[in-house]
């Protein structure tokens, strides 16, 4: 299944909201009461969300772009080796077609 954009900022926010990220984890719950009873400070309520576009971090962080840079030289390592390999057997089984039964 192939996560676009769109979807992995929905599922980061499903996830803040089923791991009980809410307002009160936050300290934005119900105001602190003095000793005397009546509020400390009027804070805003509601529940705060972060929402960051990982996409846009992953194409754009330089320690990403580094390792990416890194795989596709491994990767066209990896190819030059199997290219190699494939030749080196094509030249064995042409030998191999070459001998007659019963030669040593």
């Amino acid at each position: 299944m192939s996560w676009g954009v769109s979807n992995t900022r929905w599922a980061l926010v499903i996830g803040l909201v089923l791991t009980g990220t809410s307002a009160t984890a936050f300290g934005q719950g119900s105001p602190a009461k003095t000793t005397a009873g009546t509020t400390a400070a009027a804070k805003p309520s509601g529940t705060l969300v972060a929402l960051v576009d990982i996409g846009h971090v992953f194409k754009n962080h330089p320690r990403v772009k580094q390792q990416v840079e890194g795989m596709k030289q491994d990767l066209g390592d990896y190819e030059k080796e199997v290219v190699a390999n494939r030749q080196d057997l094509v030249k064995q089984r042409e030998k191999m077609v070459k001998f007659a039964v019963g030669s040593p």
